[in-house]
């Protein structure tokens, strides 16, 4: 979910708005059926679960990843626990603020994006995951998730391309 975040953020980061989409007929409106030119970071979320699944709570696991990679730098879990609804709610909300703060850039927002994908990919394969978040060898996807060649561990395994700071 986390790669499909970073590939809609890629056509087009915006703020204050969850989304602008192009209909079918090229115009171009923050809501209705067509291809989404650009997102918040919320809405990327979104709008990448919703390529997966049609359940919106399939979001919810990397809205959490997000979340901690953002403001819990304390613990080492990347997904946590599943929260309650109304904490991933005020979570998203507390995703949303971040994004539109007037300082903040796309370069951060996608920053944000490959901190928490490595760290649900460390998470995957500490536990012995058989597919982690990236696949060991540079996935094709590397490419369009910005990344010519992705960067190596000391085992020489790729890995995504932002690695916490």
């Amino acid at each position: 979910m986390l790669v499909g975040t970073r590939s809609v953020l890629e056509r087009g980061w915006l703020q204050h708005a969850e989304r602008v989409v192009r209909t079918p007929d090229g115009r171009l409106v923050p809501r209705g059926d067509g291809e989404v030119v650009s997102a918040c970071l919320v809405g990327a979320v979104v709008e990448a679960a919703h390529r997966h699944d049609d359940d919106p709570s399939a979001a919810g696991p990397a809205l959490d990843a997000l979340w901690l990679a953002l403001f819990d730098g304390r613990t080492t879990d990347a997904v946590g626990r599943v929260p309650p609804p109304v904490v991933r709610d005020l979570r998203a909300r507390d995703l949303a603020r971040w994004n539109d703060a007037p300082e903040r850039t796309a370069d951060d927002v996608l920053t944000l994006v490959d901190t928490a994908t490595w760290r649900v990919w460390r998470q995957q394969r500490g536990a012995g995951a058989g597919a982690p978040v990236s696949d060991r060898e540079a996935p094709p996807e590397a490419a369009s998730a910005g990344a010519p060649e992705w960067p190596r561990d000391r085992d020489g395994e790729a890995v995504p391309a932002g690695r916490p700071r």
